[in-house]
């Protein structure tokens, strides 16, 4: 059997055991040839979709659908990611192409490299790289607003975040008549 092949179908295999533990995070909506080289996923995070430039605020997405091209010389070369629109974000050129920010070797597998990029797309701090940004006005939010991130859990495989607790009812105030 073909070294390649053998590859592409093991990884394959650990992308679906990733997405059947957590449904609720990917869903695999389509795969191209034997063994798979194109994956059509819907990762399930809240990311930003755009930014309202008025406010200064973020308006965020539960959903990217991401393409992953494996390549003819995959695993030496690192896979082609594209998000399809509405996105905003520090790694995102404006085609949809994914600037990852990180060093590929070819020991990585799928599984995990699914899960970088969740990272990526929640806006995980440990993650993005600052240098080395696709969007300049993304990277620009990010450095006014690191307090604000990330969007969602960093990674697929932990709970999901819980949403924030809503401030405490104002104190009664007493006052003094005399």
């Amino acid at each position: 059997m073909n070294p390649q092949h053998a590859r592409l179908r093991e990884e394959h295999r650990r992308l679906q055991a990733l997405a059947q533990a957590h449904p609720d995070a990917i869903t695999i909506v389509k795969v191209d040839d034997d063994p798979p080289v194109r994956y059509l996923l819907d990762l399930h995070c809240t990311g930003a979709a755009s930014l309202n430039e008025v406010s200064d605020e973020v308006v965020l997405k539960k959903t990217f659908r991401v393409q992953i091209d494996m390549g003819s010389k995959y695993p030496v070369q690192r896979p082609a990611v594209h998000v399809g629109s509405p996105f905003f974000n520090p790694h995102i050129f404006s085609s949809g192409a994914v600037c990852l920010g990180m060093p590929w070797t070819p020991t990585q597998s799928l599984d995990v490299f699914v899960r970088r990029l969740w990272g990526l797309l929640v806006w995980d701090p440990e993650v993005l790289d600052e240098m080395s940004p696709a969007d300049s006005d993304a990277i620009a939010w990010f450095k006014r607003h690191k307090d604000r991130v990330p969007f969602d859990r960093v990674d697929p495989t932990l709970p999901p975040k819980a949403p924030p607790e809503p401030p405490p009812p104002p104190k009664p105030r007493i006052t003094w008549r005399g």
